[in-house]
């Protein structure tokens, strides 16, 4: 991707990890959005303050042409309050667009690739999201450039105000669908609708902070769609201590980019693409699982000693 300014407005969320907007910040200069929205939430503490103050220094670095809009916050709002009003607000303000957090590494066919199928795709109701991530590992089953999935990454993402109209904070509908078997629909294989099931049910009786879940469950149960590359465009660098909930590393989620070429291969068809989301599903599952054997193991040999 050529470096000409993008139309396609940018948010990006942080909070207090100056090494990591840094990096993200790099990304989106080079692309030079001539709009773009910077959300920064507040410190908790004295020490923290320093931090979000190298934050907010190093996001006002705009030296392109470009519309600045800032949200710096003097108290620390949360995750529901910070993140999920940064979101409100970018819709408050613009039809469609791209959203980043600090820990999210975009690469420049990222932008490109959102800003040509956010037009693209601009008035189908069923089309909800598009993602930057892709974990098939270089795996595909078509020749397109993306496919149509159930699965909404929220690593690195682009979406439109009409899709987050849709957006259920309260996930209202949760238990009668559960208790009705509505799941059972939307994902046949009983491990899979188990696994997503019990996040779910975290978030709607456990973490009110658990936005993404939320509105992954937005998504499902509105029928939407979810446009994936087929190459992985953005690398989560974000597990550490200063994470809210991804403190260990987690090799399966941070993956390398790669180049998506070109003008792009558009599907003839709009239909989910099953097969690719049952071998994501099963990735993931392979994933937890070794994990989960691994941390009983550890926990068995601790406890022998």
């Amino acid at each position: 991707m050529n470096n000409l300014s993008i139309n396609t407005p940018i948010l990006l969320i942080a909070f207090n990890r100056p090494d990591l907007v840094k990096k993200v910040f790099e990304e989106i200069k080079k692309a030079k959005p001539k709009k773009l929205f910077v959300s920064v939430d507040g410190p908790r503490n004295n020490e923290e303050k320093i931090k979000v103050d190298e934050v907010k220094k190093i996001v006002s670095n705009v030296d392109w042409p470009c519309k600045l809009n800032k949200r710096f916050q003097d108290k620390n709002l949360g995750i529901i309050g910070g993140a999920l009003g940064a979101i409100d607000w970018f819709f408050e303000n613009v039809e469609e667009g791209i959203i980043l957090e600090d820990d999210a590494i975009p690469n420049q066919d990222f932008f490109k690739f959102c800003s040509e199928l956010l037009k693209k795709y601009r008035n189908d109701e069923k089309i909800m999201q598009i993602n930057g991530c892709n974990f098939q590992r270089g795996w595909k089953r078509e020749k397109y450039s993306y496919y149509f999935s159930k699965y909404a990454h929220t690593y690195g993402w682009a979406t439109w105000r009409r899709a987050r109209r849709k957006y259920d904070s309260k996930m209202q509908f949760y238990l009668e669908l559960k208790k009705k078997k509505y799941f059972s629909d939307i994902f046949p294989n009983k491990i899979e609708r188990k696994y997503i099931l019990h996040i779910m049910d975290d978030a709607y009786f456990k973490i009110p902070e658990a936005i993404d879940t939320r509105w992954v469950y937005s998504v499902l149960i509105n029928d939407g769609l979810c446009i994936t590359p087929n190459e992985n465009l953005v690398q989560n660098i974000g597990f550490g201590k200063d994470a809210t909930h991804t403190k260990k590393s987690d090799s399966f989620f941070s993956i390398p980019t790669n180049n998506l070429s070109f003008p792009l291969i558009h599907p003839q068809f709009i239909i989910r693409d099953r097969l690719s989301d049952e071998r994501y599903a099963k990735w993931l599952f392979k994933n937890r699982v070794k994990k989960f054997i691994i941390k009983r193991f550890s926990f068995s040999l601790k406890h022998k000693k």
